[in-house]
């Protein structure tokens, strides 16, 4: 397929049969040149620990505003033992967000309260199709599972040290909101950055706070974004995630199937290369397969290094 391409191809189906879909084609820009295992995550917070502080196993949560929000941008949601509650802030620049966490000792491996291994790491998405920052408070790459980089959290003393975050004895409210008792616990900031480019404190930047009793442990973060980007699985299985890419149509023009990244693998050469090989179902019908490919990077006009696949574009064919 060359550029500027706008091809269909008219098929029928007799009966309700699987075709085998192999296609080839190029990523949008706002994919071509990030690492997949960033592409379609929204704002999203890790909470890493290890017990004890120097093991080398290590318990995560990964949290994200997408489970249990409201229209009124509050959050609350439990899962693995976890609690989350969270409130939306926004004044004319910023938005700011009040999370509250509350987390069993037994959820974090352990039966009674102790000192534990510990890091934050905070995601940040601003163009709906992939996380461009992240970060820390210890660690200094993105490794959640780097426990020799991790910090400490500590139940004794009364004032943060170093890689150490100091959690007090309270009992707080679970609500979301700051309620007094946090401000007699020592914050810390949550600055260093592990992924991508933050622009400034608007960007992207966070305090963490916490407590503890004999059942749980608690957090409260304050985290400031300036375009928060929740994107929800709809939202994201709804994005138009490559350039040049292949799809089926019923004879009403109902799109059937797309190419999406959710289901390609790279093929080769460049990031933004990829393909797809799968199985679809179709009902008896008359249906177009068409391709559309834009100005660029198309076959025999790459302007980055080709795929290794055996050609650009996109094939069917009925499963025997």
């Amino acid at each position: 397929m060359p550029v500027h391409s706008d091809l269909e191809k008219h098929f029928t189906i007799d009966k309700k049969t699987k075709i085998h879909i192999y296609a080839v084609g190029e990523l949008v820009y706002n994919l071509a040149n990030s690492s997949r295992k960033y592409y379609l995550k929204g704002d999203d917070l890790e909470l890493s620990f290890t017990s004890p502080p120097t093991s080398s196993n290590v318990i995560n949560f990964k949290l994200s505003w997408n489970d249990g929000i409201d229209d009124k941008g509050s959050v609350y949601f439990k899962k693995d033992g976890l609690e989350f509650w969270g409130k939306q802030f926004a004044d004319d620049r910023n938005s700011v967000y009040n999370i509250e966490i509350r987390i069993p000792w037994v959820s974090l491996g352990v039966k009674s309260p102790q000192d534990l291994g510990f890091d934050i790491a905070i995601g940040d998405n601003d163009d709906d199709y992939k996380q461009e920052g992240k970060i820390a408070w210890s660690k200094k790459a993105d490794h959640a599972s780097n426990f020799s980089s991790m910090g400490r959290i500590t139940l004794s003393g009364n004032k943060n040290k170093g890689k150490e975050l100091t959690s007090m004895k309270y009992t707080p409210i679970m609500d979301g909101l700051e309620d007094k008792l946090w401000a007699n616990c020592p914050s810390s900031i949550i600055n260093h950055v592990i992924m991508g480019i933050i622009r400034d404190q608007r960007d992207l930047s966070a305090n963490v706070r916490s407590c503890w009793d004999s059942n749980y442990l608690y957090f409260y973060f304050k985290i400031q974004d300036s375009n928060r980007k929740p994107l929800r699985k709809d939202k994201a299985d709804e994005l138009q995630t490559f350039s040049d890419y292949g799809w089926i149509e019923d004879k009403s023009g109902n799109v059937m199937w797309e190419m999406h990244v959710n289901n390609s693998t790279h093929a080769g050469g460049a990031q933004k290369n990829q393909k797809i090989d799968t199985l679809f179902e179709l009902g008896p019908g008359k249906y177009k397969l068409r391709y559309v490919s834009d100005e660029s990077h198309s076959y025999k006009d790459w302007d980055d290094t080709q795929p290794t696949t055996s050609f650009y574009g996109i094939k069917i064919f009925k499963q025997q």
